[in-house]
């Protein structure tokens, strides 16, 4: 697999009331595509301050289980570390997206149905550039197959 590690990867912002989501693509170990989560606070409600972000790199069980959730096959899912988390909770209307890392640093943010769609296009898209078969028909049938494992 050849080494792109250091070609510019693509984002997505995704700005609420009180702070902002940015999804980047990125690599982990030895050329596998993923996904950073960067959670930053709005502190005045218009300017999100990026040097609070609280920032996550999905594991390939992780960015499955993200994916599924904005397609609407799985509930919820905490990606955890021993200092921080991000949240992820299916709720009507919406996806909430919380992160926290220690006290005081706790920001989280609605996702409309507009947002979870742009989400769940760029993380089949990671999950594409990656998989054996290219095809997107399939991914999305690997993720929801693999969400369908939650319920037993």
């Amino acid at each position: 697999m050849p080494d792109r590690s250091n070609q510019a990867q693509p984002k997505l912002h995704i700005y609420g009331g009180s702070a902002a989501l940015c999804l980047e693509g990125t690599f982990r170990g030895k050329g596998e595509l993923t996904v950073n989560i960067d959670v930053a606070p709005k502190p005045d409600g218009r300017n999100v301050d990026w040097s609070r972000k609280i920032t996550l790199q999905l594991s390939h069980n992780e960015l499955i289980l993200v994916t599924g959730i904005m397609l609407g096959y799985a509930q919820t899912h905490q990606c955890g570390r021993p200092d921080k988390g991000i949240n992820f909770t299916r709720q009507p209307g919406k996806v909430y997206v919380s992160a926290s890392a220690g006290a005081g640093q706790m920001f989280g943010l609605p996702l409309n149905f507009g947002d979870t769609a742009k989400a769940a296009d760029f993380l089949i898209a990671r999950i594409v550039s990656g998989s054996f078969t290219g095809s997107v028909d399939a991914c999305i049938a690997s993720v929801r197959g693999a969400c369908a494992l939650l319920r037993y």
